[in-house]
């Protein structure tokens, strides 16, 4: 298992250097650390290991080679700085950035997103050869973690959920397993999922509405537009993640607080849409909140759909959006967050007429890493889960 405790203790003082020198917002900035962190093991290692066709190899924070290291090198000298120091790393990633590699700048700062931020970066600034984009999204994971809350969360985020796949990750190329439908039993926080065989199990009678907090109750602002009601059933649900950290918050409080924030950015000068996008949102503590407003009426009536705005234009019409808060490229949701995501589309298939085959991932509506490799492999295991409550 890789060491974190070093990338920890640098990554938030890096973070808010960068966001005041370039103006990035905290997931941007965590892609940016999250790169890093994968190119440097954690800022362990300035020296490439093994480096291919017999030259020197990268060097620094991010791995810089051939003509970019001389200039590195070169910047260091001029300043009176060891190669191996931050200032020195920091000074020469902020140099290029204003100069050589500002167009990476103006592409980082026009995404949304952790995952998206990492990979914008590394094709825009790195370009790496061999791309690791699990390690890179899990370093970014830890950043926002150690920035926006404690070192415990930090370090729950580096060695959490599945912990064993990162340390593979580092040094192996971008495989995982994926689960088929006739796979054994996934496990979620050390809980079988076979444990849901039984409706009991998750506390609902099959098929029956589970607690939905409507927008009312965490404090919506209300919608710019009339929401549009369509005349038709939805045929299916699309399946988000959020990118935000995997918190260890679980409270109603923290739902709330994380439905606003969802909103207000939906609603704010870069999206600009007319009210939250998706339909329901799933906290990593189980609870669930109605998104966009009537949501929650028109799945109650089963004969109308609420024109969502979670992914492409035929998604948005014919399937309803849920959002799981968290980071699922190398993770899977809460055994809290997955029952309760279980019993909400369990109701919405029942109200709609529909089958489990509707559920899919963000990503089978347009080209996105939505809802993360890891949950995007657990979905024929969530279908099966769904099917015991109808």
């Amino acid at each position: 298992m890789a060491d974190y405790r070093l990338f920890i203790s640098k990554a938030p003082a890096i973070m808010r250097q960068l966001m005041s020198d370039f103006d990035f917002d905290v997931a941007q900035s965590s892609a940016v650390l999250g790169n890093l962190g994968h190119e440097c093991a954690g800022f362990q290692l300035m020296q490439e290991v093994n480096p291919v066709g017999g030259g020197r190899g990268g060097y620094g924070w991010c791995q810089w080679t051939g003509p970019r290291r001389r200039s590195f090198e070169a910047y260091a000298a001029q300043s009176g700085l060891s190669v191996n120091s931050d200032a020195a790393n920091y000074g020469y990633l902020a140099f290029e950035l204003r100069g050589s590699e500002k167009r990476a700048v103006r592409k980082l700062k026009a995404t949304s997103g952790l995952v998206q931020g990492v990979r914008t970066f590394e094709q825009a600034f790195l370009r790496a050869g061999v791309k690791h984009y699990p390690s890179r999204e899990r370093y970014a994971e830890v950043a926002l973690a150690s920035i926006q809350g404690t070192a415990a969360m930090a370090t729950d985020a580096a060695e959490g959920y599945w912990s064993n796949f990162l340390a593979e990750a580092l040094g192996a190329a971008e495989t995982a397993l994926p689960i088929a439908d006739d796979a054994p039993v996934a496990e979620l926080g050390g809980v079988k999922l076979e444990n849901l065989d039984r409706a009991e199990d998750v506390g609902v009678l099959a098929g029956s509405e589970p607690t939905i907090h409507g927008t009312d109750e965490w404090g919506a602002a209300p919608p710019n537009q009339a929401i549009t009601l369509l005349a038709h059933r939805p045929k299916g649900i699309v399946i988000h993640h959020t990118t935000d950290p995997n918190t260890s918050q679980t409270s109603l409080a923290h739902a709330f607080g994380l439905a606003r924030r969802i909103q207000a950015f939906h609603m704010g000068p870069r999206r600009k849409w007319i009210d939250t996008g998706q339909h329901f949102t799933v906290s990593r503590g189980g609870h669930i909140m109605e998104g966009r407003h009537r949501s929650l009426e028109a799945v109650r009536r089963g004969a109308q759909h609420v024109l969502g705005a979670h992914a492409d234009a035929a998604c948005n019409r014919d399937y309803v959006g849920i959002e799981n808060e968290g980071l699922y490229t190398a993770a899977l949701p809460t055994r809290q967050q997955w029952g309760a995501l279980v019993r909400l589309c369990a109701w919405i298939i029942t109200q709609y007429g529909m089958t489990t085959d509707g559920i899919i991932g963000h990503r089978q509506c347009k080209a996105t890493e939505c809802p993360g490799e890891r949950f995007f492999q657990a979905l024929p295991q969530l279908r099966r889960d769904v099917a015991r409550l109808l």
